[in-house]
């Protein structure tokens, strides 16, 4: 790490200052946002919701950095902090498992990182804005202790921590559980790049040790969430089965509505993003399954990991029923893979 902060102190200073020139607004704007009043007025309430929930991260979170009720201005410097520890860190994670590295110009995939639509989006939902940003921080950490456990299966010791660590991203937001799912995916792809004859026997282990991590981890958030609602003498909050628009209306209706909007967002409408990327995810699909020194088998497992990457963003709004109405990190997988040379 000490060796990747000093090849990329140019790096890291260009996307800071990008980084504040982007939520300068944000730093000097005291404002609410949705739920911040609630959060005002009946602390209690707002953390009794979010543990009933199963986001009993959440409120860990608030109480240990001191943001019960509420400080708008620490939230903010906080989450900007950690947005940028986000783009070094993710940086760092993604380049030690990728054959190819590009120092040089790390700054690009670190700026996709703090200008990515979704962190924006969290960013001005202020009331769990740093939560979530410290979430993907503490994801990464998590993704590091895996490979290197993966490497090394003495290292129990970074086993336990990050199942730990991915039991808590759980528990702050259930979208963590496809973001984690995301990342073991995108690390197999990037691991197998260029193996172009696989160890089935070790490819098959390397799967079942990121299985065995997200079922432990999910057990865990399950069990936790139990002992939460046991402890307050709660019942589950049906918030997250309201979601889910299966059997609430036609399912013609759902399936219709969910094509229209891949549709759109494959043509880059209603979306902020092109058309032209579709170019470059046929591109690197077809660059990464069919490369020559791939035999057969490699090619079947690199199509299957590949496709299970691309489907991974759409599965959570497929799941309850919804308008995609965009994907917001597919873009940024697809720009990595060419920055780092795909």
């Amino acid at each position: 790490m000490k060796k990747f902060l000093k090849e990329n102190k140019w790096n890291i200073a260009v996307v800071t200052i990008l980084t504040l020139l982007i939520y300068i607004y944000r730093l000097c704007n005291n404002g609410f946002s949705v739920d911040t009043e609630v959060m005002i007025n009946d602390p209690q309430g707002q953390m009794m919701s979010w543990m009933i929930t199963g986001r009993w991260s959440l409120y860990l979170t608030k109480f240990v950095f001191h943001l019960i009720p509420i400080n708008i201005t620490l939230t903010n410097i906080l989450a900007v902090i950690f947005l940028i520890l986000n783009a070094v860190i993710w940086t760092y994670y993604l380049e030690s498992i990728s054959s190819i590295k590009n120092h040089k110009y790390n700054w690009i995939f670190m700026s996709a990182i703090v200008s990515s639509p979704i962190l924006c989006e969290q960013i001005g939902f202020t009331l769990q804005a740093f939560e979530i940003i410290f979430g993907f921080f503490v994801l990464a950490i998590a993704m590091i202790l895996i490979e290197n456990w993966r490497k090394n299966p003495r290292h129990i010791p970074q086993l336990v921590g990050a199942i730990l660590i991915v039991t808590y991203c759980f528990g702050l937001y259930q979208s963590f559980v496809f973001m984690f799912v995301f990342s073991c995916i995108l690390s197999f792809v990037l691991i197998y790049e260029n193996k172009g004859e696989l160890e089935v026997k070790l490819t098959i282990i390397d799967i079942l040790k990121y299985i065995g991590i997200f079922v432990v981890s999910f057990i865990l958030f399950e069990i936790i969430s139990k002992l939460v609602l046991n402890y307050l003498h709660a019942e589950s909050s049906s918030y997250l089965a309201n979601q889910i628009l299966w059997g609430q209306f036609p399912k013609l209706y759902i399936i219709t509505n969910i094509a229209k909007s891949i549709f759109n967002l494959i043509i880059g409408k209603n979306s902020l993003y092109h058309y032209f990327l579709i170019i470059f995810i046929i591109i690197f699909f077809i660059r990464y399954c069919f490369n020559r020194n791939n035999n057969n088998a490699t090619k079947v497992f690199k199509v299957i990991v590949v496709l299970a990457l691309y489907a991974m963003p759409f599965t959570l709004n497929i799941l309850i029923g919804v308008m995609l109405q965009s994907v917001h990190y597919l873009f940024y997988v697809i720009l990595m893979r060419f920055y780092f040379g795909m």
